[in-house]
């Protein structure tokens, strides 16, 4: 690993985590307060935030001022897992090696957790009028992958949106709630969505051994770094690869 990103992602694992607890959603409910806590602190890469910050990282914005956009994205993706994992979607008993949400609380407190930690996520975007709405668009996005996902439908950009969404925000984030000018975050937004189709082909690759989507993600990969030329973004582009190592290397 680069020593530039090294540092950069010992600097910012701390900072997310802190951020994470700073703004978790206040709940006066003890149940459900565990289901979220349970949920979003069970460990994980925390790709999503870490984008997001190194996404401000090249825009030269300040961390402390996008740490709770970090958060809310982070958000996000926890209730799309709660939400992945309940029977009536992937039938899922675990996550990272844990209960899942409704293993652990119950179907009906999970469903409560996802909400929840969606609608504190959205709370935190607010000061960002155009960030709310592009986070409006990526959670119809995600749903709508989801329900190309329960329907048996084949895997085409369509059916990746469900991942490809939350990357794409999760990268131009920064830009859209500091006003970056349409360039940048137009190469952000593609990123994010090469590399999201990048890492769930590798993923559909790794659980079914298909070299075809091997190929696919290499090929992605490539899009997404080749999205970045407009910009000066060396170490979004070394945690890109990091990401993507398997096929990369």
């Amino acid at each position: 690993m680069p020593a530039q990103l090294q540092q950069l992602l010992a600097e910012l694992s701390p900072a997310i985590e802190g951020a994470l607890e700073a703004h978790f959603p206040d709940c006066d409910q003890p149940q459900l307060a565990a289901c979220m806590r349970h949920a979003v602190f069970s460990g994980g890469r925390r790709m999503r935030p870490t984008l997001c910050l190194l996404a401000a990282h090249a825009l030269e914005t300040r961390q402390h001022a996008t740490l709770p956009i970090a958060a809310a994205i982070e958000f996000l993706h926890t209730s799309s897992l709660i939400y992945d994992d309940l029977p009536a979607m992937d039938d899922s008993p675990q996550r990272r090696g844990a209960p899942a949400a409704h293993e652990k609380f119950g179907q009906g407190t999970a469903l409560l957790a996802g909400l929840t930690l969606v609608s504190h996520a959205f709370r935190l975007l607010a000061p960002a009028p155009q960030l709310v709405e592009a986070a409006s668009q990526c959670v119809a996005a995600m749903s709508a992958g989801q329900a190309i996902d329960l329907a048996g439908g084949q895997r085409d950009a369509a059916h990746y949106r469900k991942t490809t969404a939350l990357f794409e925000l999760a990268v131009t984030a920064p830009a859209i709630a500091f006003g970056a000018d349409a360039t940048a975050t137009r190469a952000l937004a593609k990123f994010g969505e090469k590399l999201g189709s990048a890492y769930q082909s590798m993923d559909d690759a790794d659980d079914e051994g298909a070299d075809a989507l091997r190929a696919r993600a290499r090929l992605a990969l490539q899009g997404a770094l080749d999205a970045l030329a407009p910009l000066h973004a060396p170490v979004l582009a070394d945690y890109a690869r990091q990401l993507l190592q398997p096929v990369h290397a």
